[in-house]
This record gives C-alpha cells, structure tokens and sequence, in this order.
C-alpha cells in the first residue's frame, strides 16, 4: 500500500538564518530539479535583512555568485523573475487558501530555533496539502542532484506499508563530494553520543540497500516526512532550539509504530554546521552547549530510565572542559547538570 499519491505536491522546506547566501545556493539547485510539483517553503529566523536580499534575488536585481562546487547542478543561473511571495508569520493563520507561488518566503516573528521554524512551515503543509503530502525538510547550506524528488516518488510508491513516516537521503560533504557524511545515525542512550553510518567513506553502493530499522535516526539535514506522520506525532519539539530535533521526532514516531525508509538514489551535498560556525572538526561554544544540552532534554523526554548515565556523562564532559582550560564551556555544562524541567504536552 502506497502512502503517497505521485500526483500530490511536495513541499520543500527551508531554514535560513543569517545565510543568504547558501540559501539561494540552495534554491537555484533546487529551481531545476526535474519534478515541477513542489512549493518551497523559505522560513526566516535572521536577525540580519535578509529578506531583502531574497526579494533581489527573485526580481533579478542580485545576481548570485556564478561560482559554485556544483556548477552542474547550480548553473546556469534560472531566470528571473522568480515566483516568489513575501508574507509575515503572523499573516499565515488567517490564509484561506493555499498561495500558488513555486517559492514563498515567510519572515518568523523571532527566532525560536530550528524547530520551531520548520514548523511555521509544517503548519502551512498540513493545513494546505493532501492526506497523501510529504515535506522535505532540506538544510539551507545544501546542493541537491536534478533527480532527487522524482526518485524519491518512485520509491516512495513501493512502500509496502502506510506507516513509514520519515525517510533519509544519502549526505555526502560539499567540500569533499566523494565522501559521505552519512546515511543514518546511531544513538548511544548510555553518554548521549551520536555517530552517522558511513561517515567519511566513499560511496561504493555499499549502503544501496540499506536497512534502515537497525539504526536511530535520519540525518535532519534531509529528511522526508509524510504529512499523516506529522498528523499523528505531532510537530518538530521545539524544546531543542538546536540539535536532536531529528532524534526526538524519529523515537516519537516508534512509540507510535512509525517505521523509517532510506532513499538510495539522489544525492544531497552539505555543508555542515555552516549555521552556526560549526564544522566537521570542531563545534562552536553554542554547538558545544546545545549538544550537551539537548541529550539530557532528549533523555528527559524519551528514555527517562538513562537520566543517571546522562548525567553522570556530562560530568566527564565538565571535568574535560577544566582539564583544558575550556572555563566558558565548562561553566555551561555545570548549568545543564543541574538542569530540571517538567515533561510538557505541546507537540500537537
């Protein structure tokens, strides 16, 4: 039994924040894939103006940088000007249609974190699309392949059963395209650790036929959602801020028989952690905090029963940080020991 109508809209889902740049990066790929029926979703958490940069960009007044690592799949760039509409969050609600523009741009209210606006987004998506829908929540600093919706269709028509919910794409590293970033992800509920599945390796097909019921989690760099997950679940938790939305969603999903798929074909080039001055090597002090955070909030909310290895792991953490000087960390990772919250109700 399928769980996707091939005639139903998709709706691609983006962040930005501060980073027009690889965000119309991003959209110029996205602008030539080769299935025409999707909306982009655009949502804005910036603190800097950059939806006027957005508005230039889709009359034809700013013309992109014409150098990309991905020229096959970001050049030419796409005429101008492009369907684009501008909108606040605050006006959303009171939509009484859906707006037909292959590209809208919706400037949040404040920057709640990245959950929060993928659900500004999301919002839209499920008072809009088809019981047959699916979003693709894409990171802004992304380069995707022209086949990449239409193989996802393909796929998606041979599911067997109606309850896959999330699906994964192949990551592969902007700057390193013959790598992969990963293909799914490990959590380890004993120190809060997580490990992406084929990281670093080039891809060989080894990953092909991947079964993705052995590991934890999709890489919420790209991730297809169906609209009836979303129904059931709920939205992203916006406890996070940053990191461990896609963790906290997926283990939601399993309490609720959801199961996840993986797309082979396709590919999607990221370049990680470019929103928060994060890279591959090393994480900034706000990664370093949300991480360390957000692992207690995840097991505080979904596996109560690893609080104490929790804890007694960010005490390691803390004591690490001291060994190395890292006073400023060390001091945040002391506040979240300490960390107490009550479980809250507000996903739906």
């Amino acid at each position: 039994m399928s769980v996707i109508d091939s005639s139903a809209k998709a709706y691609i889902i983006l962040v930005n924040y501060n980073n027009p740049g690889d965000t119309i990066e991003c959209l110029e790929s996205l602008l030539k894939i080769d299935d025409h029926n999707y909306q982009v979703i655009v949502v804005d958490n910036s603190t800097e103006p950059c939806i006027a940069t957005f508005k230039s960009w889709a009359s034809g007044s700013f013309i992109p940088s014409k150098e990309s690592a991905f020229p096959e799949y970001v050049l030419p760039i796409v005429s101008k000007p492009v369907d684009a509409f501008f909108i606040e969050e605050l006006a959303i609600p009171q939509l009484t249609q859906e707006l037909e523009h292959q590209v809208i741009f919706i400037k949040a209210a404040q920057n709640n974190g990245f959950a929060a606006a993928n659900n500004i987004a999301l919002k839209y998506t499920l008072k809009f699309g088809s019981s047959a829908s699916w979003a693709w929540i894409l990171n802004n600093d992304t380069v995707v392949s022209h086949d990449i919706l239409t193989a996802f269709r393909s796929y998606a028509a041979s599911f067997s059963s109606p309850k896959i919910g999330i699906v994964g794409t192949k990551l592969f590293y902007y700057k390193h395209p013959e790598k992969l970033q990963g293909v799914a992800g490990v959590y380890n509920p004993y120190n809060g650790k997580t490990k992406h599945i084929g990281a670093f390796e080039e891809d060989k097909g080894q990953f092909d036929n991947f079964n993705y019921s052995t590991f934890n989690y999709v890489i919420g760099a790209s991730l297809f959602v169906s609209l009836p997950f979303v129904k059931e679940v709920g939205l992203m938790s916006e406890d996070y801020f940053l990191y461990y939305e896609e963790i906290d969603w997926i283990t939601r999903g399993l309490h609720n028989n959801w199961k996840s798929g993986f797309l082979s074909r396709g590919k999607v080039y990221h370049k990680e952690g470019a929103s928060i001055d994060a890279d591959v090597s090393t994480k900034s002090d706000l990664a370093d905090y949300y991480i360390c955070r957000n692992m207690l909030i995840f097991t505080i909310n979904n596996l109560p029963e690893y609080t104490f290895f929790i804890r007694a792991s960010l005490l390691i953490r803390l004591f690490i940080r001291l060994v190395r000087l890292e006073f400023t960390r060390a001091k945040s990772v002391f506040r979240i020991l300490f960390y107490k919250r009550t479980l809250k109700e507000k996903f739906q």
